[in-house]
């Protein structure tokens, strides 16, 4: 403002004079200051550290590097075996098969299926060779009581022969006799009343054991040939054994019209199974003998 005021005055006395002077005089305009123009006020040096502009962030992923670790072992489970203590239960007697050598005995096996029972003789012919054979057991209960007697029949037994002969009694138990309580004893042994002694057929003529079909049934095959000096209806008698020789079984096959020094081939059915004390491939077969039927 006092520069505005110093060239008022100048211009006041060059005015003193009664000319006007025109702006084109070559008077200087001397434009007003503002404060835009003025310097601002030194302030001093500041020591700011000139910096590059600013950086970005740095986008590069850091990596953590993870530690690799073994692959822990699956955990194996230890199953400890416990033994437990056995089941207390009625044990189930063993069965000692019998040697009909040792004298005889009777033994029971089963009731069938027609709830009959079944009984087992073992025994040594003492008698020789006589037509037949009566053998007398007894069937007892638990306490030894004898409840009813049976009798079984041996065809034609050779001298010291032995058996091991199934039978079924067709007698039932009594209503205060359990299957378990059933023993059974040989009471006698006798000869029967069997008929004329057998005739042995002529050669060739032999039994063999052919297999056990379906119904567990044993297969043999019967060749006779007649000793007998006419035609003749005949009676073959066979015996059924193990291969150690104990009789088992025996039975009858009937023939007809057989001529003389014919020889007739069968095929026969026993209907007799194999005893659960041998197998089919130790079973032998013998004929006894044969005879003209009705004589």
């Amino acid at each position: 403002m006092l520069v505005v005021a110093v060239v008022a005055a100048l211009m006041a006395g060059i005015g003193g004079d009664d000319d006007t002077t025109g702006a084109d005089d070559g008077a200087v305009v001397t434009e007003p200051m503002t404060t835009d123009d003025q310097d601002p006020p030194d302030q001093g040096d500041t020591d700011q550290d000139a910096t590059d502009p600013t950086e970005p962030p740095d986008t590069t992923e850091t990596t953590t590097a993870t530690e690799t670790t073994e692959p822990t072992e699956p955990t194996v489970e230890t199953t400890v075996e416990t033994t437990s203590p056995p089941e207390t239960s009625t044990p189930v007697p063993t069965t000692v098969s019998p040697d009909p050598s040792d004298g005889p005995t009777c033994r029971f096996i089963e009731l069938d299926t027609f709830d009959d029972i079944q009984i087992e003789l073992a025994f040594t012919n003492p008698l020789g060779a006589v037509g037949s054979l009566v053998v007398t057991y007894g069937l007892n209960d638990g306490d030894g009581t004898q409840f009813t007697t049976g009798s079984s029949f041996v065809d034609f037994p050779g001298d010291e022969e032995r058996f091991r002969i199934s039978q079924d009694t067709l007698t039932g138990l009594p209503g205060s006799v359990t299957e378990q309580d059933v023993s059974c004893d040989v009471l006698d042994i006798e000869e029967g009343s069997g008929g004329a002694p057998l005739e042995q057929p002529a050669q060739p003529s032999g039994c063999e054991f052919v297999e056990v079909d379906s119904f567990d049934d044993i297969q043999v095959e019967l060749t006779v040939t007649s000793p007998f000096p006419t035609t003749a209806d005949l009676r073959i008698v066979y015996a059924l054994r193990s291969d150690d020789g104990i009789r088992f079984g025996n039975s009858t096959r009937f023939v007809d019209l057989v001529g003389p020094g014919e020889t007739v081939r069968i095929d026969e059915d026993t209907f007799t199974g194999v005893p659960a004390w041998t197998t089919g491939d130790d079973v032998r077969c013998e004929i006894l003998g044969i005879e003209i039927s009705g004589s």
